[in-house]
């Protein structure tokens, strides 16, 4: 049983479906995700969401720039520096964690012991 909102369902008086995804006419975005039993979403039933379709100003924006530094520096690092064995420790690391690899943990790791986040 999908629990959808009626208004949800429609795009200029469209009736679209339950299970719509993606973007119309770069004016509204679907997307379909299930109920997690919170914020009134009943846990198993599939949700209809519909936002405007927005375009960012700018993703290279001034503030941003130490941060795609500092990315781009740890996955080099990563690709270069990192010995196998090392990557074997944070993929133990990733393990214990769960969710993650080796590889999300290093990157982690680097950019908090660099203080700029």
């Amino acid at each position: 049983m999908s629990l959808i909102a009626e208004h949800n369902r429609y795009y200029n008086g469209i009736i679209l479906g339950f299970r719509v995804r993606k973007q119309l006419a770069h004016a509204k975005i679907f997307r379909v995700r299930p109920g997690n039993g919170y914020f009134g979403a009943t846990k198993g039933c599939e949700i209809q969401d519909q936002y405007d379709y927005v375009v960012p100003d700018s993703i290279t924006n001034t503030e941003g720039e130490p941060y795609r530094v500092l990315l781009a520096a740890a996955v080099l690092n990563w690709q270069t520096t990192i010995t196998d064995e090392q990557k074997a420790e944070y993929n133990l690391r990733a393990r214990r964690i769960g969710g993650l690899s080796g590889y999300n943990v290093y990157i982690s790791d680097y950019i908090t012991r660099r203080g700029v986040i």
